[in-house]
């Protein structure tokens, strides 16, 4: 009897035990912030997508993903900070400009479609002041037409 007892004790502890420690829940993967560009012609391999807060000599990227060019696109490049952490846009806020390197190395910027002219860049050092910075919370989706060759300035 004393033997049942006991057992019916630690059942009873196990029960209430679990029911206010219970399992450890489950977390969700931080979210990727992750982009897409469309409608790269010409181009062909690896492509590397940098995102900077301010673009000046000694400035690094904030996160940066490379992806291979297929059916014309980057399609859903994953965002990494330079540590290879996964970046999350939404947490980090702020706006960026974007770049994409291409394994020919040549150098694109994000103008919106506008030329270097049109938007008043005359040099590298008017890129900090001059390009459109974008809010990335989630990604986004961007056609190639909307970046100009650094070449071109």
């Amino acid at each position: 009897m004393r033997k049942n007892a006991i057992f019916g004790l630690l059942a009873i502890v196990l029960v209430f035990g679990m029911a206010f420690i219970g399992c450890e829940e489950e977390t969700d993967p931080p979210p990727v912030t992750t982009i897409t560009i469309l409608g790269i012609t010409e181009k062909t391999g690896l492509a590397s997508i940098l995102l900077y807060s301010s673009f000046t000599a000694s400035s690094e990227p904030v996160a940066g993903g490379q992806g291979t060019i297929s059916n014309n696109e980057l399609d859903n490049v994953p965002m990494q900070t330079a540590g290879g952490a996964s970046w999350d846009g939404e947490a980090a806020g702020g706006s960026y400009m974007i770049f994409i390197v291409f394994s020919d190395n040549t150098h694109y910027a994000y103008t919106g479609g506008t030329s270097f002219s049109g938007l008043g860049i005359t040099s590298e050092s008017d890129l900090n002041t001059k390009l459109p910075k974008l809010e990335l919370k989630l990604g986004g989706i961007f056609n190639f037409s909307n970046f100009k060759n650094l070449a071109e300035i």
